[in-house]
């Protein structure tokens, strides 16, 4: 492989020391990531069957919850059994409107049923970012960015293979 190297920048104490134990080899951190990433992901899916399997064999009959089992010495194992439940947004409006129809009392119990989260449409708020702004734009983006949290996400990494 053959890869540029860095620009020279200040770092972060962690990427300084690992860039030491590489001697500033971009080419050997990437080869590391590289290594680390493939021992993990493999493992998780070690991990993951092995925890399903100590799950099948001490909660036989799970159901949905937490639940303990004493493994000897006064040790309890205990398993959370979680069910996730997502609906469709295209239909559910559709469904919540036909469980009002039924009665009064339906529309409310429908309300309670449905709780709708907020969630921002990156693609309008980034229209709300170009340099000029009519005023009424200018208000929008004043009372979203009063209730809008940007944070950082993780970094993702992928190493793509040439294409042949």
């Amino acid at each position: 492989m053959s890869w540029q190297t860095a620009t020279a920048k200040t770092y972060t104490p962690d990427t300084q020391r690992l860039l030491t134990y590489v001697q500033g080899d971009i080419n050997a951190l990437l080869q590391l990531w590289q290594a680390k990433h493939a021992e993990l992901e493999a493992a998780k899916a070690t991990e993951m069957g092995l925890r399903r399997a100590v799950f099948e064999v001490q909660f036989p009959d799970a159901k949905e919850g937490t639940q303990r089992v004493a493994i000897g010495n006064g040790w309890f194992l205990k398993a959370v059994y979680p069910q996730n439940y997502r609906l469709d947004k295209d239909t559910t409006e559709g469904v919540q409107a036909a469980i009002a129809k039924i009665s009064a009392k339906a529309e409310v119990v429908g309300d309670r049923l449905v709780n709708w989260k907020p969630e921002l449409s990156i693609k309008e708020y980034r229209l709300l970012e170009k340099p000029e702004l009519t005023p009424e734009e200018q208000q929008i983006k004043k009372l979203i960015d009063g209730v809008l949290t940007i944070t950082p996400g993780a970094p993702q990494l992928e190493l793509e293979e040439p294409k042949a």
